[in-house]
C-alpha cells in the first residue's frame, strides 16, 4: 500500500494503482520540468541536466535567477542498491570538481549541456555571472539527493555530514513520491534536512551584495588615508567604461566588471580583511591566448613576480593594497589589464 488514498466525490477511498517512478531519468525529467519542487528553488530558476563535472556527470544542477546560489541534485530511487552506499559520495565528488573550477570553465561546460548564457543576465543586483564566480570560488552549495521514498539510513547520514561541516555547504534529502492512477499523476514533495539549514541559506540570500559606498565606508572607518586613493581609481574604471559589481563575502567587497563581446568578466576583485586590497585575477585567464600581456603589466610592480606567475602556468591571484593606489604606475596597470580584457 502507498500510504496514499483518493477518491471521487461521493466514492469509496481507494489507493492509486501505480507508484513509483520508472527510472532515474524520469526523475531528473520532473525535476527538471518542475525545479519549484525543490527547497529553495523558484519557477524562473535555470536548470542544466546532466552536467559534466569532469569525473561525472551531475543529474540535474540549478542556479537561481535572483542570487546566483547553486543547487546540485543528484537521483536515486529506493530500489537501486546503491542508494544508500553511493548517492552521498557522489555529490560531494562533484561539488569537489565544481569548487575548482573557474567560472569560464563552469560556463562553457554548462553551454555545451545547453544552459542559457550567465554573462548575458542582469539581476537586481548586478551581472547573474558575478554571483555565481563568488558561489563557485566559496564553493558555496547546496547539495540536494533526490529520491523516490526518504529512508532511515539517507537520514542518519544527512544528520552526520550536516553535524561536521560549515554552513557553505550543506546537504539535505528531498521525496518527491509519485503515484498514478487512470489518467491522474501526484507529486508529494517531502524534505529533510533542509529545515535545519534553512535559516544559514535564507541569511546568505537575504544578503545584499556589498555597494561602493559601503566599500568606501569601511575604508573611512578602518583606512582612511586610502579612502580618496579608492575613489580617484573607482573615478578613473568609471570613465573607462567599467563599473563596481558588489559580491556577498562577510566582510565589504566587490570586482570591476568589465563588459566584454562576450558578457562580463571580473578581472579585479576588492577585498576587505586586515587592509583594503584588489586581487588580479590572472587565474582567471590562463586558457585565453593574451593572458601573458595581461601579466606583463605588471612586470614592473614591486611585489608582483611576473617570472613566478608565468612558471605555475598563470595560476595566480596577486594583491595589491589599495593604500598603493596613489602609485600612478599601479593604477596605470590595473586600468591596462581591463582595457585588454575588454578589446577580447
Amino acid at each position: 500500500m502507498s500510504g496514499v488514498l483518493y477518491r471521487k466525490a461521493g466514492g469509496a477511498w481507494t489507493s492509486p494503482t501505480e507508484s513509483g517512478y520508472v527510472s532515474e531519468d524520469h526523475l531528473q525529467a520532473m525535476i527538471d520540468e518542475f525545479p519549484e519542487l525543490l527547497p529553495g528553488v523558484s519557477p524562473d530558476s535555470y536548470v542544466c541536466r546532466e552536467f559534466s563535472t569532469g569525473i561525472g556527470r551531475l543529474d540535474n544542477l540549478i542556479i537561481n535567477a535572483k542570487d546566483g546560489s547553486l543547487t546540485l541534485v543528484e537521483c536515486k530511487l529506493a530500489k537501486n542498491p546503491e542508494v544508500r552506499r553511493e548517492i552521498l559520495g557522489q555529490i560531494i565528488d562533484y561539488a569537489a570538481s565544481l569548487s575548482r573550477m573557474d567560472f569560464e570553465e563552469f560556463h562553457q561546460r554548462w553551454k555545451d549541456r545547453g544552459g542559457v548564457d550567465l554573462t548575458a543576465i542582469e539581476t537586481a543586483n548586478g551581472p547573474l555571472s558575478l554571483a555565481v564566480t563568488s558561489n563557485l570560488e566559496t564553493a558555496r552549495f547546496t547539495l540536494l539527493l533526490a529520491v523516490d521514498a526518504i529512508n532511515e539510513p539517507l537520514k542518519q547520514m544527512v544528520i552526520y555530514f550536516n553535524r561536521k561541516t560549515d554552513a557553505t555547504t550543506r546537504v539535505a534529502l528531498i521525496e518527491l513520491a509519485r503515484h498514478l492512477t487512470g489518467d491522474t499523476e501526484i507529486i508529494i514533495p517531502q524534505t529533510f534536512g533542509y529545515e535545519a539549514l534553512k535559516p544559514q541559506v535564507e541569511a546568505y540570500e537575504q544578503r545584499n551584495p556589498w555597494t561602493k559606498e559601503e566599500f568606501a565606508a569601511w575604508l573611512l572607518a578602518h583606512e582612511p588615508s586610502s579612502l580618496s586613493k579608492f575613489e580617484e581609481f573607482m573615478k578613473l574604471m568609471e570613465e573607462a567604461g567599467h563599473q563596481w559589481g558588489g559580491t556577498k563575502a562577510e566582510t565589504p567587497s566587490g570586482a570591476i566588471c568589465v563588459r566584454t563581446s562576450n558578457g562580463f568578466r571580473y578581472p579585479l576583485v576588492f577585498h576587505t580583511y586586515d587592509v583594503a586590497t584588489i586581487e588580479a585575477r590572472f587565474v582567471d585567464f590562463k586558457k585565453d591566448s593574451y593572458v601573458d600581456e595581461l601579466v606583463s603589466f605588471f612586470e614592473h610592480i614591486e611585489g608582483i613576480n611576473a617570472e613566478a606567475i608565468r612558471a605555475k602556468g598563470y595560476g595566480a591571484k596577486p594583491k595589491i593594497a589599495v593604500s598603493r593606489f596613489d602609485d600612478p604606475r599601479i593604477t596605470e596597470s590595473l586600468l591596462a589589464l581591463c582595457q585588454r580584457v575588454s578589446t577580447a
